[in-house]
This record gives C-alpha cells, sequence and structure tokens, in this order.
C-alpha cells in the first residue's frame, strides 16, 4: 500500500517514464521547480502510461515560475495537462 504523498524532483532527471508513481492515490504534489522540462517517455503512451496515473485528483505539479508556460504548452506536458486536468502551477 502505497502512501507517497509529494515528490521533488531533483535537477539531475532526465526523463520521466511512462506511469513512474503511478497508482499512487495519496500523491497530492510534484515539485519541478529545479527542473527544466523534463521529457515524459516510455511505452504505452497517454492513455495508460501517465507518469502520475491515479494519484490524488487534486494533484498539483509545481514549476519554476519562468518555465510554466513551456510547460503547458510542451508537447507531452500539455497534453498530460489537458487530460487529466491536474494543475501545472
Amino acid at each position: 500500500d502505497n502512501k507517497l504523498v509529494s515528490i521533488d524532483i531533483p535537477s539531475t532527471v532526465k526523463e520521466i517514464r511512462s506511469n513512474a508513481f503511478g497508482d499512487n492515490p495519496t500523491l497530492k504534489t510534484v515539485n519541478l521547480r529545479k527542473v527544466p522540462i523534463v521529457p515524459l517517455s516510455g511505452s504505452g503512451g497517454f492513455g495508460s502510461g501517465f507518469p502520475f496515473r491515479n494519484a490524488d485528483p487534486n494533484l498539483k505539479i509545481y514549476v519554476n515560475t519562468d518555465l510554466a508556460g513551456l510547460y503547458a504548452t510542451a508537447a507531452d506536458w500539455s497534453d498530460y495537462t489537458q487530460e487529466a486536468r491536474h494543475a501545472i502551477i
């Protein structure tokens, strides 16, 4: 039973694989503030491979203010925020 509530992604992360943090219904925050745009990759694509699939429905993804616009329009991330309705703040 996974009780992960928050994740701080370090600046050394180069990609986030599909379903990397999936099936964590208690996951409420992801902090990417120290990270430039991180590519999302892996098999399954978005329908079955969201990195944060089945997280808390109010999951908040925090990014550096200067990069918020880029995350919101980046191919993988914009699809994710629209499909999953998670906030990139």
